[in-house]
């Protein structure tokens, strides 16, 4: 099988396409020909790079959310066929406990190749009217959505809801999780780039000048006074995380999956307890949030913004385009190992 390899650590440059033998399943395990997956600027880039939290073998392959079509099935996996269309999580838990200790993409091998191995936990039967494409973003980002906004969060009908990178991977499907539920919808974007999109779905957003302080005034403007009711922070951005916090409302709830800017940004701690504010991070998805988020994708109530779709030799130049900053606020860039070479 083809793969995008990388066997050091450093830039795109490192990124390189290899022939390799194609994995075969065992026990418990499943392989997926894989149609799409998605370039992740957050994992992708930290793995690629070295600088990921925790420990990565080399060689590698990258690609956390690859879908497909199942290739074979090993011993005692049930449910699956050859040619069943299914999209993967990198990791899931049932209750508790994780079903898979390596995530995929970071510790096991990922999606940027021909084939991928998986173990059975991790695949997840796709609705008919569900694309690849399509599916690989909403299985990477919507479950965990739904964990923050459901779970976490607590979020009830007629709430305000606070959601900063609205039209990063999390956002985006955050946003319309959050209108799902019944929630008074606000993104926050830094620049009014791309805000039409926004618009065009019906939300109204708070477009951030030079000093992300002026957001607390506009969002209690925006709420008569009442400040948000929950926040979703998916940027990690210092300032903007602070004027998040500053626009909470009493009792407010603000929840963070970290992001690509992740940093530290000072707290005013006698307003978090003055009005019994929630400062959560969650990470933590269930079978329960997967289930949620197809049931949503089948019923056409999310659906990701995808800018285009490569063939996988395209993937060290995509790392370069991104890291230059040019697809800011443009959308998911998908690989698909099954297309030839532009």
């Amino acid at each position: 099988m083809r793969a995008m390899v990388q066997s050091r650590f450093g830039g795109p440059e490192v990124l390189e396409l290899q022939d390799l033998p194609t994995p075969v399943p065992g026990p418990g395990e499943v392989t997926l020909r894989v149609r799409a997956v998605s370039v992740n600027p957050t994992l992708d880039f930290a793995v690629r790079a070295g600088s990921y939290a925790k420990p990565v073998d080399l060689p590698h392959i990258l690609g956390v959310d690859p879908s497909g079509t199942i290739e074979a099935v090993g011993e005692g996996v049930e449910g699956f066929a050859p040619g069943d269309r299914v999209a993967t999580t990198p990791w899931v838990r049932k209750g508790s406990k994780a079903t898979a200790s390596k995530m995929l993409g970071v510790q096991a091998w990922g999606g940027c190749a021909e084939v991928v191995r998986i173990r059975a936990e991790q695949a997840h039967h796709l609705p008919k009217n569900v694309g690849f494409a399509e599916a690989s973003v909403i299985l990477r980002h919507a479950p965990l959505g739904v964990a923050m906004l459901r779970t976490a969060a607590a979020l009830k009908p007629g709430e305000h809801l606070l959601v900063t990178g609205p039209l990063g991977g999390l956002g985006n499907v955050a946003i319309q999780i959050g209108r799902n539920l019944g929630a008074s919808v606000i993104p926050v974007m830094r620049g009014g780039r791309q805000s039409d999109w926004l618009m065009a779905q019906g939300f109204d957003p708070i477009v951030l000048g030079e000093n992300p302080g002026d957001l607390a005034q506009s969002v209690l403007r925006r709420t008569e006074g009442r400040g948000a009711d929950v926040a979703l922070e998916t940027t990690g951005d210092a300032a903007l995380f602070e004027g998040v916090f500053a626009s909470l409302g009493r009792h407010g709830r603000l929840i963070t999956a970290g992001g690509p800017a992740a940093g530290a940004a000072p707290i005013d701690i006698k307003r978090l307890y003055l009005n019994q504010l929630t400062i959560k991070g969650h990470t933590a998805v269930t079978s329960d949030d997967v289930t949620e988020a197809l049931a949503l994708a089948a019923a056409n109530r999310i659906a990701p913004r995808i800018d285009h779709i490569a063939p996988l030799e395209d993937a060290p130049e995509i790392h370069r385009t991104y890291e230059r900053g040019e697809m800011r606020g443009r959308g998911k860039v998908i690989l698909d190992p099954g297309l030839p070479p532009a």
